[in-house]
């Protein structure tokens, strides 16, 4: 018998049996041969029979998830031993005997979207030669959680409170990283349990402070794309006092607020609804001296602590200026006093 492969130009080679079955274990996988099979005997050899056959192809290799998303898989292999046509890539959901979904490739990578979040898939390659599907190589992935898309967020002097819909698929809890100003690398790490609604309430923060965060759904140990977003506590309240006041001035004082603040702004209000303002800045002494004022007047004192994102009020400080009083004196007239001698 002699052996070679199709539109090949290699050398043939042959075997000799005294059996009715030859097994030809040197054959390349995926490749179509083309074989004489002759009889021989007294050194005189017949016409050949001609036939033609082709092996199968041979398994994918190191089937791999090169990158995974929320909906899509990328997945790579390497080429197999011996001839192919092209690559059968299967996906259909886990333990489900269901039919395959597939696509055909010429490439040793494809990308599988349309899946649905936080799922698991098994995933299969083959190799197609000559019309011949090789077993499958098979790999189970899971997909990434989905992404939260939007939040609501209510903010405190000390602490914020932030509420989200659960995402789409399967979700086992959320991931909140939040960084300050002052630490940009080592913000804190909140971990939060799966619930229809999600919820999270942070204290202990910095007043008057931006915050940069990102809250992420997690599954087992894979994590979604962050949603990114910015919140600022609020500045802390002052406590306005009288540190002196004449017939025509005030001198207002406060205590610094405890945080970050931008500047204060300092409102002296009439009765009849008149308002006098200052701006002081935050580097400034915290006091501020209102000039000018009518005697025995009645005024509301409110300070505000002011940040790029938020300002706070004070409780109204009520406070009168100084009364004139005017003073009389009588002197005594004039007395002439006669004496008789």
């Amino acid at each position: 018998m002699c052996y070679w492969p199709s539109g090949k130009s290699y050398s043939s080679r042959s075997k000799e049996t005294r059996e009715t079955l030859m097994v030809l274990s040197d054959l390349d996988p995926g490749t179509s041969y083309e074989a004489h099979i002759t009889t021989v005997s007294n050194r005189r050899t017949s016409e050949p029979y001609h036939i033609a056959f082709a092996t199968d192809p041979d398994i994918p290799l190191d089937l791999a998830a090169a990158c995974r998303g929320s909906t899509l898989v990328d997945v790579k292999w390497k080429k197999p031993r011996g001839l192919f046509d092209h690559f059968t890539v299967g996906w259909r959901l886990q333990d489900e005997e269901v039919k395959y979904k597939t696509r055909d490739t010429t490439k040793t990578d494809h990308t599988i979207a349309g899946l649905s979040p936080g799922t698991q898939y098994e995933i299969s390659v083959s190799s197609v030669s000559n019309r011949k599907e090789s077993e499958p190589c098979s790999i189970v992935v899971q997909t990434d959680p989905a992404s939260i898309t939007a939040i609501h967020i209510d903010t405190g002097v000390d602490s914020i409170t932030l509420k989200w819909k659960r995402p789409e698929g399967k979700v086992d809890g959320y991931q909140l990283q939040l960084n300050g100003p002052k630490d940009p690398q080592e913000g804190k790490t909140f971990h939060v349990g799966e619930t229809e609604e999600g919820e999270i309430h942070v204290a202990e923060l910095t007043p008057g402070t931006t915050y940069f965060a990102k809250l992420l759904t997690t599954l087992n140990d894979q994590r979604s794309k962050p949603y990114c977003f910015k919140c600022s506590t609020k500045p802390a309240k002052c406590e306005p006092k009288c540190q002196s006041k004449g017939t025509d001035y005030l001198t207002i004082k406060w205590e610094a607020a405890i945080g970050e603040v931008g500047y204060y702004g300092v409102d002296l209000i009439e009765k009849a609804g008149s308002v006098r303002s200052k701006k002081i800045p935050r580097d400034s002494n915290t006091e501020a001296t209102f000039d000018d004022l009518l005697p025995g007047t009645e005024y509301d004192v409110i300070i505000h602590t002011v940040t790029d994102s938020a300002d706070t009020q004070s409780d109204p400080l009520r406070v009168c200026a100084g009364i004139f009083i005017k003073c009389y004196f009588m002197l005594p007239s004039k007395i002439t006093t006669t004496f008789d001698h």
